[in-house]
């Protein structure tokens, strides 16, 4: 079975808490990162869950961001 990618702003976006994590403990500095994508508009990851209203994954975003 083939494993899909998934990047930190659509995790954030998806509400997947345990994916969101596992990315961070490989990439903690991906936590401010902007998205530089066509369509990301420059979003953080913390926009991306805010756009949703997604409050587990705010709050946890919110303890792990230099605000």
């Amino acid at each position: 079975m083939k494993k899909h990618h998934r990047d930190i702003y659509t995790a954030a976006w998806n509400g997947e808490l345990e994916i969101v994590q596992q990315l961070l403990a490989k990439h903690p500095e991906s936590v401010n990162r902007k998205d530089e994508s066509d369509f990301g508009m420059s979003f953080t990851p913390l926009m991306y869950a805010g756009i949703i209203n997604n409050n587990v994954i705010i709050i946890f975003f919110v303890k792990k961001c230099k605000i």
